[in-house]
């Protein structure tokens, strides 16, 4: 699916401050808000929840603490982060690491980008199980929640893999298929290998792999558990044809495979709203959504799945190497 960016308030509630009469006092109290992103993922095995920590400092540039490890993340002596499956009881104790250490290096930006504190837990989460998401700050604060349901993998359906995919009329359309019983969200892409050939040496073949976000954030606004997508066939190879340069290399395509990453109601819901209010004839305010109790952010589940082994069939194997948008790419059989 595709990532969540990871925000921190703090950046924005500077600039709506400067925007406000001096009669409204935004820095009367400090409050502590946890800011709180993660997406448990059933077929995974170590799990990523990231936890800062969003207030005003009336005499500091917010962008001068964003880049202040301690004034962003909690002192982990301070807190405990706690995860219980409501079926089974089992709690996992998440702990805190750089994830810089573990291969999650964060960009460089507004925020300090090492350390880059994330908060994990190894074990098996389970399919269609509830579970809550609990973070304990002390200091007599309210303990901040969320509870979501964990997704079930979803299973691509269609089209079919035996006769080959049939792209080859630019001006027609395949329906993708794929069963999710409690996904809410999805993002499909497609997998695309194939072989290339030196330029110094044109019998010798490197594995080469494409990945095309065919579609993301396709919403499921009924209680179906099919989706479909309409999938135009020329799509297919303008993808191909601004992703490969032109040179003197001979290529032959392998094979093409689905996957659908869906996520919970929990980012249906988030994108739902983000996406409310902004047109041009909107109200001037920006609505959002959380489903923490005491914080910002979301806590939610996703899953993958995947159908590989697809083919083109031979007219789509005729377009791929003569169409106008790939007919300079040297695709052979």
């Amino acid at each position: 699916m595709k990532r969540i960016l990871i925000l921190s308030f703090v950046a924005f509630i500077a600039l709506f401050a400067s925007n406000c009469s001096n009669e409204f006092d935004l820095v009367d109290k400090w409050k502590d808000i946890p800011v709180v992103y993660g997406l448990i993922n059933p077929s995974e095995n170590v799990h990523y929840i990231r936890i800062e920590k969003a207030f005003l400092d009336p005499s500091t540039s917010a962008f001068d603490v964003a880049q202040r490890a301690d004034s962003i993340y909690y002192d982990p002596s301070a807190i405990s982060v706690k995860l219980e499956d409501q079926s089974s009881g089992q709690v996992f104790n998440l702990e805190r690491v750089n994830g810089t250490d573990v291969n999650f290096p964060r960009e460089e930006g507004i925020f300090a980008s090492d350390p880059n504190y994330l908060y994990t837990f190894a074990g098996d989460i389970v399919e269609e199980r509830r579970y809550i998401f609990r973070l304990d700050r002390g200091d007599n604060l309210p303990a901040d929640t969320a509870s979501f349901v964990t997704i079930k993998e979803p299973r691509v359906t269609g089209p079919g893999t035996s006769n080959g995919l049939n792209f080859g009329r630019y001006d027609r359309s395949t329906n993708l298929r794929w069963m999710a019983e409690n996904g809410k969200i999805f993002d499909v892409s497609m997998i695309i290998r194939f072989d290339e050939s030196l330029e110094s040496d044109q019998n010798t073949f490197v594995e080469k792999t494409l990945v095309w976000p065919i579609a993301q954030n396709i919403l499921n606004e009924s209680d179906e558990s099919q989706i479909v997508y309409e999938l135009e066939h020329e799509d297919f190879y303008r993808f191909i044809g601004r992703s490969l340069e032109e040179k003197s290399v001979r290529r032959i395509l392998k094979s093409l495979d689905i996957k659908v990453d869906a996520a919970g109601q929990e980012l249906f819901d988030f994108v739902s709203v983000s996406s409310a209010n902004t047109g041009i004839t909107s109200s001037q305010s920006i609505p959002s959504f959380t489903n923490l109790s005491d914080g910002l952010g979301i806590i939610t589940s996703r899953n993958s799945g995947f159908l590989g082994g697809y083919f083109l069939n031979a007219q789509a194997t005729d377009s791929l190497q003569l169409s106008i948008h790939t007919a300079d790419l040297n695709f052979q059989n």
